[in-house]
């Protein structure tokens, strides 16, 4: 995927207080994130995004892959005693939901879902 295709710098400018890790192809975002975490040079709050994923893992034993031309995506989050591990899944989905609807005209909503 061309990164240009979806405004990367734009991203990165927008995304604050996020770190964009960008990689063009990745054998897994999360896998990436946790070696970028290990080596010292990932620091939350962060993402990991890449436009073709080879070997996305899932829940238990499910695989996955996206194709080129579809984004895939880790976050990585600072730790919040106020929120549950099991929580951050449906936080990060409203988020990401919220933020979406704000960059598609006509899409709406964002807000009311917010509340």
């Amino acid at each position: 995927m061309n990164p240009d295709s979806f405004h990367l710098d734009r991203l990165r400018r927008e995304i604050k207080p996020l770190r964009l890790h960008w990689f063009p192809r990745l054998r897994s975002t999360n896998d990436h994130a946790a070696e970028l975490r290990r080596r010292g040079e990932l620091f939350a709050p962060a993402m990991v995004l890449t436009g073709c994923q080879l070997a996305g893992r899932g829940r238990g034993s499910n695989t996955w892959w996206s194709r080129a031309g579809v984004l895939t995506v880790t976050f990585v989050f600072p730790i919040d005693a106020h929120v549950a591990p099991h929580q951050l899944p449906l936080l990060a989905g409203l988020a990401i939901r919220n933020a979406a609807a704000s960059l598609v005209p006509g899409a709406g909503g964002a807000a009311q879902m917010a509340q």
